[in-house]
């Protein structure tokens, strides 16, 4: 992906085509910058004091 230095508006185009339809749409999109984070996935979501979890 490409490094985004800071906010912006840009406009989108999407073009769909198939063999019996064509549609086309524009909207507006916010480019924000990225700061990346930590996430961590286990198995479930709560835990009770003394349990142990999976990654």
């Amino acid at each position: 992906a490409p490094l985004v230095e800071a906010e912006s508006v840009q406009e989108m185009k999407v073009e769909l085509q198939g063999e019996t339809f064509k549609m086309t749409d524009e909207r507006k999109v916010m480019f924000k910058p990225y700061h990346p984070l930590t996430f961590i996935q286990t198995d479930k979501p709560i835990y009770l004091p003394g349990q142990t979890g999976e990654l």
